[in-house]
């Protein structure tokens, strides 16, 4: 009894530690089941490409087909075969998702090189038209400064020409002036000499022995007074001279009145006293022998020396 009792027990224990052995084998080898090599290599491919900031965002709806390719092939399957199959899609997915990524990425540099080679070419055309303008904008400037200089010397030459035309007016109103304050020293018969027009007035002027003017004698004088008013430029000299006879005080004293006679009229007459210097000669400047009645006669004069133009300036 006892012994049966105990190989019960022994039959027991055994079975347990066979179940025991059985159940940590089972579980060593479920712990070391190995994951198929190509779902692991999809995988890292795609994580990889995802990491790639280059190509992660470049081609989005490629690059989900990828990753559901990757998890479907991470799925497990009973037919190996299958997981091959599955592997090799997400390969193919993976490398059409990179392929479009990189498409998309090359496109984009090659728009942005594109953009900016076009904004260089834009900037260099604007820096040229600038340029351009710039210099235009000089030339302009120059040119418009040219024509302004050309309309100031073109108002200078028309000024000149218009200052000359009036000097020639000038002149030519001097000249004529002038022609005719000769034609009226001719008509009173006075003579060209070195020291100017000459007027000689006979003794007719005076009583003989006398300095005031004779009534009818005036005439010479209202001609002369005439044309000094029209000469304002015009100087006179006026000469008192004499016979010799009589002593040389008295002759020197009787030129001298009739001389200021002659200015006396003409001051009289509103000619400027500044104009008129009178100077008595007595008998040291005779013009004809004083032996005979007709030398004695021309040698009883006054000249009125009339200053000419240059000499007035002077």
């Amino acid at each position: 009894m006892k012994f049966n009792n105990m190989s019960s027990v022994i039959r027991s224990t055994f079975l347990v530690a066979v179940i025991g052995s059985t159940g940590v084998l089972l579980a060593s080898c479920a712990g070391h089941e190995t994951k198929d090599p190509g779902v692991t290599r999809v995988r890292a491919n795609l994580t990889e490409l995802q990491s790639d900031p280059k190509l992660a965002n470049r081609a989005p709806v490629a690059m989900k087909d990828a990753a559901d390719a990757v998890s479907q092939a991470e799925q497990e399957q009973k037919d190996p075969s299958v997981t091959a199959h599955l592997v090799y899609l997400a390969d193919q997915k993976i490398n059409i998702a990179r392929a479009n990524a990189q498409t998309n990425f090359t496109e984009e540099q090659r728009k942005a090189l594109s953009e900016q080679n076009s904004q260089i070419q834009l900037d260099a055309r604007t820096r040229e038209a600038d340029s351009a303008k710039r210099a235009n904008n000089m030339l302009q400037a120059e040119n418009d400064a040219a024509a302004i200089k050309s309309s100031e010397l073109k108002s200078q030459a028309d000024n000149a020409n218009m200052r000359n035309n009036q000097l020639q007016a000038q002149s030519d109103s001097i000249n004529q002036k002038n022609d005719a304050l000769q034609a009226q020293l001719l008509a009173l018969e006075a003579k060209k000499t070195d020291r100017g027009m000459v007027l000689t007035l006979g003794d007719v002027l005076f009583s003989t022995g006398r300095s005031d003017l004779k009534a009818g004698g005036a005439s010479k004088l209202n001609r002369l007074t005439t044309f000094l008013a029209q000469a304002p430029d015009r100087t006179v000299r006026i000469e008192g001279h004499t016979d010799n006879r009589g002593g040389e005080a008295l002759n020197q004293a009787l030129s001298q009145r009739r001389a200021d006679s002659v200015a006396a009229y003409l001051t009289g007459h509103g000619i400027d006293a500044q104009r008129v210097t009178a100077v008595g000669s007595g008998y040291n400047s005779p013009i004809a022998d004083n032996k005979t009645e007709a030398g004695r006669q021309a040698n009883r004069r006054v000249e009125v020396i009339i200053s000419n133009p240059a000499v007035a300036a002077r």
